[in-house]
């Protein structure tokens, strides 16, 4: 969330340590090269839309799960819509008390993919 621009990504999965080390060398090359310039990469409608379907999630479904990143959100001011939704809330407080419970969590645990995924699935299955 700090908003970082992202240059690249170097595995151990390409070829050679040779081959590492020049694709590391290229991406430091890259960041020292920009940071340099205080280059921002432009945020495109794709990052906002999908920052704020995330805000939204965490704010209210996903808080008890991510509670590391709600308060996150909380302390920097990223919750920046109206959100005074009591049933939302209510929820969101009622889940960090569940899982506090290990059967409770594991329970939990294991429904909540198949919880993330369902309100999206009408539109991925209809593409």
């Amino acid at each position: 969330m700090d908003q970082a621009n992202l240059y690249g990504i170097v595995t151990d999965e390409f070829g050679e340590s040779e081959d590492i080390d020049a694709l590391l060398q290229n991406l430091a090359a890259k960041l020292v090269g920009n940071a340099e310039k205080e280059y921002v990469k432009q945020v495109t409608f794709r990052g906002v839309g999908g920052r704020k379907v995330l805000r939204d999630d965490i704010w209210g479904r996903l808080r008890f799960p991510f509670i590391a990143d709600h308060e996150y959100y909380e302390k920097h001011g990223l919750y920046d819509f109206p959100n005074t939704d009591p049933a939302a809330n209510k929820f969101g407080l009622d889940m960090i008390e569940a899982v506090k419970d290990p059967e409770a969590k594991e329970i939990i645990r294991k429904m909540i993919k198949p919880q993330m995924v369902e309100p999206h699935k009408k539109v991925v299955e209809t593409k």
